[in-house]
């Protein structure tokens, strides 16, 4: 039995929608379903469904206010700004799946949908992953851990390390 898999796109472009729709429908023609929505409140109740947010469409604040982990959901983000000051960590910490800048988002979709769908994986870059990784490694250490590196690095004296 094939999975079904339902598409929402977030965007208020339907040139690209189109574009988009073509795409999810040479990749699952048999078992897919698309909507286009411009109001990113509406995928409120949606469930089990992939959701594709067009960066250009909506509000950094509406973006920090998706909670990816209710209603299972896959999220990925799409046509980011090269100026945008969300960071790969940013997307990676809030649950999205994926993002594709703006020169990327065509091209690599149907690679970037079977890499989620197919093989549960994210698509980011390999440093992009690795930036997300030193972050929170670094969220994570503890001020003992802090503190007994420098004391290795610096080969503190009994009285400095007790200091």
């Amino acid at each position: 039995m094939l999975r079904k898999y339902l598409f929402c796109l977030v965007s208020n472009d339907l040139q690209q929608a189109s574009i988009i729709k073509n795409i999810i429908t040479d990749l699952y023609p048999k078992n897919s379903q698309f909507f286009v929505t411009s109001d990113l409140s509406s995928v409120n109740n949606m469930k089990n469904h992939i959701l594709l947010v067009d960066y250009r469409a909506i509000l950094t604040q509406e973006i920090t206010e998706i909670d990816t982990s209710v209603n299972n959901n896959s999220w990925l983000v799409i046509n980011i700004d090269k100026t945008c000051l969300l960071s790969s960590i940013f997307w990676i910490e809030n649950g999205f799946c994926g993002a594709l800048y703006e020169n990327q988002s065509i091209v690599y979709l149907a690679n970037a949908l079977k890499c989620i769908l197919e093989k549960n994986e994210y698509w980011y870059t390999r440093k992009e992953l690795t930036d997300a990784v030193k972050s929170h490694r670094q969220k994570h250490i503890s001020k003992n851990e802090i503190i007994e590196r420098n004391v290795n690095q610096y080969q503190l004296t009994k009285k400095e390390k007790n200091f």
